[in-house]
């Protein structure tokens, strides 16, 4: 197994990335309609590059996929960094809208690190914001932290946005998050990377229980 880390920013440097997205696409949208089939209702999310971003057949693609897989545009959730918006913010605008009007969510991706300006938010066709795990690490402990996650879940929330915080791995982070608010939580502490045919066996898991 090789970390995304050390193979994705070169295939993003070489171009090589529009050969490995569309292949991805496929296999999370197939394998979401596979789990459709088993009867989870979930949704997946597959991350875009700046390339893909600005490719024009990007929507047409992605549309096709859904249909030739039976799947609802609402399961599925692209996500795509605030760096990928810069090279050509109007482009990558249209392309947004077209594929926000298929239906389909759309997420920021580390949001916080990246270049985008906070007038972005007004525009975006977004359904949610993923906080950078370097605000959430230590969260519990770290007032500055604190302050810019609290105040990004009331603007997101505001803005009708739901927010995700990356990289959690301690029950006092998780606690933190909880009591103010964060919709999601991403990291270790939920879980592992997981093989497909795991999930659903982490589902039943983890599933909440009624009472009464």
């Amino acid at each position: 197994m090789i970390a995304p880390g050390r193979f994705i920013p070169f295939a993003e440097q070489t171009g090589f990335i529009r050969e490995i997205t569309p292949w991805v696409l496929d296999e999370a949208i197939r394998q979401l309609a596979d789990w459709q089939r088993d009867g989870l209702d979930i949704v997946v999310s597959a991350n875009l590059s700046t390339l893909d971003l600005l490719d024009p057949g990007l929507p047409l693609y992605v549309g096709a996929l859904l249909e030739r897989h039976g799947v609802a545009a609402d399961r599925l959730c692209l996500e795509i960094t605030e760096s990928a918006l810069m090279d050509d913010p109007a482009l990558a605008l249209a392309h947004l809208g077209e594929l926000a009007a298929l239906g389909i969510k759309l997420s920021i991706d580390d949001y916080g690190v990246g270049q985008a300006s906070l007038a972005y938010l007004k525009i975006l066709p977004v359904n949610e914001l993923k906080l950078d795990r370097s605000f959430i690490t230590a969260i519990d402990r770290e007032p500055r932290n604190a302050a810019i996650v609290q105040s990004t879940i009331m603007l997101s929330h505001a803005l009708g946005l739901s927010v995700v915080a990356e990289g959690v791995e301690t029950e006092a982070e998780l606690a933190w998050l909880r009591a103010h608010g964060c919709d999601v939580a991403q990291g270790y502490l939920v879980s592992r990377p997981l093989a497909a045919q795991q999930v659903r066996g982490w589902i039943a898991d983890h599933a909440p229980v009624a009472v009464g």
